[in-house]
């Protein structure tokens, strides 16, 4: 018997951008236009990131074929959470010591074990997790260096790290976007889930710093036809630009006449909040 996906409300590791506030939203788009579990269908996510869209994608329609685009190098970060979790028992009976409450600041001392343990650990240091953990909200981690630097707060989980299942019987790629979303542009019953990072704003929590530019934005929505979901933010001002190429006819506007939207405010911390998109469409 086939192993079966596992649903998943978040993902397994941190990620900026993976959609949990829109998977109640994803499912209704996808049960109502596709079905027979999927089948006959094939569901592109172009811009993978966390793998959660295509994780929920595989359980909600599992006959359908599935491709993750991993641009981001998610993958190798969970092919080491075990590393990940053995680190992160490591550094909660650290902390559990000085009795520190969540969101606490960490004093220097309590700061400097956990530098050395986490400079001694053997195992892979996945630097964007224990950033989660240890930085204030917004800060990024990407090295032992940034971490050093800023002060650090109580934020480790304190539930077990686990992927079981996830990303199960889906389509592993890693390739250019828009050579994978060429590839299948002109296939029948192929699904586009385009979640772009956004223009105009801060990518450095991705991958590869600004690998996302205004013409790399540009040769997307030349590529965008229906059926396709498209996720986007106010801040990234994807909405206008859209009505801007349908006021003047410009290249491939017919693709995007009578998209549907969802508009849902997200909220980054109490002082950072914008609204995210969905735009879709089928027929």
């Amino acid at each position: 018997m086939t192993e079966r996906v596992k649903k998943y409300s978040k993902a397994p590791l941190p990620f900026v951008g993976q959609k949990r506030n829109f998977l109640k939203d994803f499912a209704h788009i996808l049960d109502s236009n596709i079905s027979n579990d999927g089948e006959g269908w094939t569901i592109v996510d172009a811009f993978g990131g966390s793998g959660l869209l295509a994780n929920n994608a595989k359980y909600l329609k599992p006959k359908a074929t599935v491709i993750y685009n991993d641009y981001d190098n998610y993958v190798e970060r969970l092919q080491h959470i075990n590393d990940t979790e053995k680190l992160r028992v490591l550094l909660l009976d650290i902390v559990d010591k000085y009795q520190y409450v969540k969101k606490q600041k960490i004093s220097e001392q309590c700061k400097q074990e956990i530098l050395t343990a986490i400079e001694n650990f053997s195992g892979y240091k996945d630097y964007l997790t224990i950033g989660s953990w240890l930085a204030f909200s917004g800060k990024i981690v990407k090295t032992f260096d940034d971490l050093a630097k800023i002060n650090l707060y109580y934020r480790i989980v304190d539930c077990e790290l686990n992927a079981e299942s996830y990303l199960t019987n889906i389509h592993i790629t890693k390739q250019d976007f828009k050579k994978l979303l060429a590839e299948y542009k002109y296939k029948e019953k192929t699904l586009f889930i385009l979640d772009p990072p956004y223009l105009c704003t801060e990518q450095r929590f991705y991958k590869q710093d600004n690998y996302f530019n205004v013409v790399d934005f540009a040769e997307l929505i030349n590529l965008t036809r229906p059926p396709f979901i498209f996720f986007s933010a106010t801040k990234s001002e994807f909405i206008s630009y859209i009505n801007f190429i349908m006021k003047n006819k410009s290249p491939n506007y017919e693709s995007f006449i009578n998209a549907q939207i969802i508009r849902k405010n997200s909220v980054i911390n109490k002082d950072v909040f914008y609204q995210d998109n969905i735009l879709y469409k089928f027929a």
